[in-house]
């Protein structure tokens, strides 16, 4: 894979995408704050005043940053700039730079807001596969409770959410989301040539484990102090590291 595989403390996965989202009561959302955070003017600006929705994006931090502000929301995305004619699926580089760079994203976001509701951290784990049963044999290590076996079989989904009290912000409930998945993919990438016209090339079919985190405060808890942010996305991201590298646990 093309990014690394101990980035961001996420064990032996790669990482395919973060995010992080601010939940807030305003019915506007700060502008300028994908400036403020890379130094930089974005390089598309997509705003759709009937929707309230604003969306800026470019390349930062040695991926692609997405930024969509709308009503009551702010999310923050990092994804990889995807690389024609790769046969390798698409991932993070310098992941603990991205991370980084989505602390610094909370920072210049509660600044310009006074109040939040919910704090929700996200991640898209993958590693390659040679096989289907080398697929299953990686997440058997981490679903040591289930019967894995196949049989036969190409696709594997199993999700669950299993909840913990914050010890950051009192009386906050977290949910610790997790979707482990075995995918099947093909690459393909599409050639012109002035003699002979379009030409579709594709890779063999291969097989990646995913795991989709999404670690969120509960929605029926009270607002969370915006001082309280920065170490509660500290606990969020520990949260997300640990099913990471140890599983699915309590």
């Amino acid at each position: 894979m093309n990014g690394s595989s101990v980035g961001a403390g996420f064990g032996q996965w790669s990482v395919e995408n973060l995010r992080l989202t601010i939940f807030h009561p305003s019915d506007t959302s700060p502008t300028g704050l994908w400036e403020q955070l890379t130094g930089v003017s974005p390089e598309s600006i997509d705003e759709r005043p009937n929707q309230g929705v604003r969306r800026e994006q470019g390349d930062a931090f040695g991926n692609r940053v997405q930024l969509v502000a709308q009503k009551q929301r702010i999310d923050w995305n990092v994804v990889p700039n995807l690389a024609p004619g790769s046969d390798h699926y698409p991932t993070l580089t310098a992941s603990d730079r991205a991370m980084t760079a989505l602390r610094d994203a909370l920072s210049v976001s509660i600044q310009r807001i006074r109040q939040v509701h919910r704090l929700a951290f996200g991640a898209t784990l993958v590693r390659e596969a040679s096989s289907l049963d080398d697929g299953m044999s990686y997440l058997a290590e981490f679903l040591p409770h289930m019967d894995l076996e196949h049989r036969g079989g190409s696709d594997f989904i199993y999700q669950i959410n299993r909840r913990r009290p914050s010890s950051i912000a009192r009386q906050v409930q977290v949910n610790r989301l997790a979707k482990w998945q075995l995918d099947q993919f093909q690459s393909g990438a599409i050639r012109i040539s002035p003699s002979q016209g379009p030409q579709v090339q594709t890779s063999e079919l291969g097989f990646v484990s995913r795991l989709f985190l999404d670690i969120n405060t509960a929605p029926e808890n009270n607002a969370v102090s915006v001082s309280r942010m920065p170490n509660l996305f500290v606990e969020l991201t520990a949260f997300a590291r640990e099913i990471a590298v140890r599983g699915d646990v309590l």
